[in-house]
């Protein structure tokens, strides 16, 4: 059984609290945001001790701390955790930038290290990128509508996410044509070889919906959070080829238990530092 902490109790840590809760001890948590959070969270826990970071790096019970922190205190978090022989699942993008993260990549040694990229667990995600792998794309879009997370810098928390998809799909030949960055609203163009990319993510938008299209000779794809389906021309609309709603937090939770137990030091932070250096281009500029 793994005993775990909790740093941050914000609405997403809470998320992952209950999801957690499910299949380890959560034996401590902290928080340094709003004092009403940790209140809330023993609701969904209450045996849970409330303390500070030393409680967790010292405790030798703990063998893995959950890590929602805000942005700016991800990476100086794990270094300490990944420091004190803690195990680490990691809220993306991991650092603010490929120093930061490149020190935890030099802390993790043989513990395991998740950046939690939740979209690429997702089962219709998998079979979309099982289907696509052999086709020769000539357009590939993301577009994400939505409303909120208005207090986060939106290229470190939004635009990860499809640029951890776009590094999982195309690998490394990634690079930026051209963008407009604005507080709540972004457009970027990429390429990857012969295929033109484009993100566009609004997060002042009414509406909600988050859409992946693959244009190639011969066909075109969609996918949406549990939904995979192609284009059929003569009906002109989407048939779905593979549907299935399940909750990715669960997902993501059991593959890091999974590799906990293995004490297999995985890590998926060479993708963290690949999304990193990206948004660096961009802000450097």
């Amino acid at each position: 059984m793994i005993t775990a902490g909790l740093i941050g109790a914000g609405r997403w840590g809470r998320v992952l609290a209950k999801s957690f809760s499910r299949k380890c001890t959560i034996k401590t948590v902290t928080s340094l945001g709003n004092p009403g959070n940790i209140e809330k969270l023993k609701k969904i826990l209450p045996s849970v001790k409330e303390g500070n970071l030393k409680d967790i790096l010292e405790d030798p019970t703990i063998n893995a701390v959950i890590i929602a922190a805000p942005i700016k205190n991800l990476s100086n978090i794990a270094i300490q955790c990944l420091d004190s022989n803690k195990h680490v699942f990691l809220e993306k993008p991991a650092g603010q930038n490929k120093k930061e993260i490149l020190e935890i990549i030099k802390a993790k040694k043989d513990k395991v290290c998740l950046v939690d990229y939740l979209f690429l667990e997702d089962p219709s995600y998998k079979a979309f990128k099982n289907a696509i792998s052999s086709l020769k794309i000539t357009e590939f879009s993301t577009s994400w509508k939505k409303w909120g997370s208005f207090n986060n810098d939106i290229l470190l928390n939004l635009v990860t996410h499809e640029l951890a998809m776009l590094f999982d799909l195309f690998g490394k030949s990634l690079s930026v044509k051209d963008f407009n960055i604005f507080e709540d609203s972004c457009r970027i163009k990429l390429a990857a070889k012969q295929t033109k990319i484009s993100v566009i993510i609004d997060r002042r938008s009414s509406t909600s919906k988050k859409l992946v299209t693959c244009i190639s000779n011969e066909s075109s794809y969609h996918w949406s959070p549990g939904l995979f389906s192609f284009w059929d021309k003569e009906s002109n609309e989407d048939s779905p080829i593979f549907e299935k709603d399940v909750d990715l937090v669960d997902i993501q939770r059991d593959r890091f238990i999974h590799h906990v137990l293995e004490d297999d030091g995985f890590s998926n932070l060479e993708i963290a530092c690949n999304i990193i250096n990206i948004i660096d281009e961009m802000t450097q500029e």
